[in-house]
């Protein structure tokens, strides 16, 4: 049964919105102009056009030709939209016969899951456009990927899942409320922290960054299930993606909410933190120099905590400056290792009562 994958791969090929199209073009000013092709381009336009009313009055009123091109590129623009949703929906077709979901099962198997794979690509890649992952939710995509993929038996099937919900949930606000009520954090955050396929858990981490970046509620669901711990285990992993984004999702939580410094200080983040920075060297120590950074910023706990003799903290950052000295490419890095060294070890914070330490 070739045709199911086929059917989704040539969509993929021929309708996805990276697809070369024909441009409209209309002269204007003696030259050829392109115009937009799709919703934001069309949204630009007209913001433009608002801000050219508030000169001077035009000398005279908009061209047949210029009426023609926009209710044309309107038009195509919702002809495309619909066809965009005819694509999810086929691509939900192939997704419940795949998982078992419909009477019409696949007899291979082994062919059926490819055509899952193919279905869950395409709708990712239809998705990060904002209009179609919240018509995929109403469609009730969202319950079938998380009752059925996310848990499914191919670790293929289950990254591309966690990258669908990351697709849609990105500065969807409406679509990161659905799945936060869904239990989809805990769920994404077991994967990353005990998924046995090492791409499941780097794409189930971007989609947890996707929900609670920005995201107050998310942000809660994050503390209540522990997702500060998660994160300290990736860091501790021997999955270098998942090093680094762990690291890097550190330090935008704690840039974005200092307010939750203590708790993160009272899990001894900063002795963990240092441990890693004890590893052989990597890109990602980056991250964790900016992470400790963060949590020494007007916090005397942190200061403290850093200050331990038993972590030698102040030794091996003079050791790594060293090393760092004189490489462009560890600009920020060294940065981030001189600020924390005039932070805990000049005296450049004061204490608790107010007196520099």
């Amino acid at each position: 049964m070739k045709w199911r994958t086929t059917i989704i791969m040539r969509n993929a090929a021929s309708d996805l919105p990276d697809r070369p199209r024909p441009q409209v073009t209309m002269a204007q000013g003696g030259g050829e102009r392109q115009h937009p092709r799709n919703l934001q381009g069309v949204l630009r336009m007209a913001v433009e056009a608002g801000s050219a009313a508030d000169g001077p009055a035009p000398s005279e009123p908009m061209s047949e030709e210029r009426k023609a091109w926009l209710r044309e590129a309107l038009a195509e623009l919702c002809h495309g939209q619909r066809d965009e949703v005819e694509q999810m929906k086929e691509c939900l077709a192939v997704l419940r016969r795949g998982l078992g979901g419909g009477e019409d099962v696949c007899e291979d198997e082994d062919e059926d899951e490819d055509g899952v794979e193919a279905a869950l690509e395409l709708l990712s890649e239809l998705c990060e456009n904002l209009d179609n992952a919240r018509d995929l939710m109403a469609l009730g995509g969202l319950d079938l990927c998380l009752s059925r993929c996310l848990s499914h038996r191919r670790g293929e099937v289950r990254w591309r899942a966690a990258q669908l919900f990351a697709s849609c949930a990105q500065n969807m606000p409406e679509v990161q409320c659905y799945l936060l009520q869904q239990e989809a954090l805990l769920r994404l955050l077991r994967l990353t922290d005990t998924d046995e396929h090492p791409t499941v858990r780097v794409k189930a981490l971007y989609a947890v960054s996707c929900l609670v970046r920005e995201q107050e509620a998310g942000l809660r669901a994050f503390l209540s299930h522990d997702g500060f711990s998660v994160l300290m285990r990736g860091m501790q992993s021997d999955n270098e993606k998942l090093r680094t984004k762990s690291a890097f999702l550190l330090l935008n939580l704690l840039t974005a909410y200092p307010e939750h410094r203590d708790t993160v200080l009272s899990m001894g983040m900063v002795q963990q933190l240092v441990s890693v920075l004890r590893s052989p060297h990597s890109p990602f120590h980056e991250h964790v120099l900016g992470a400790l950074c963060c949590l020494v910023d007007e916090c005397p706990r942190g200061v403290r905590d850093c200050r331990e003799p038993a972590l030698g903290l102040g030794e091996l950052l003079k050791h790594r400056a060293e090393e760092l000295e004189g490489r462009p490419e560890s600009q920020e890095e060294l940065e981030f290792c001189e600020r924390l060294r005039a932070a805990c070890f000049q005296g450049q914070l004061p204490d608790d009562n107010g007196m520099d330490r």
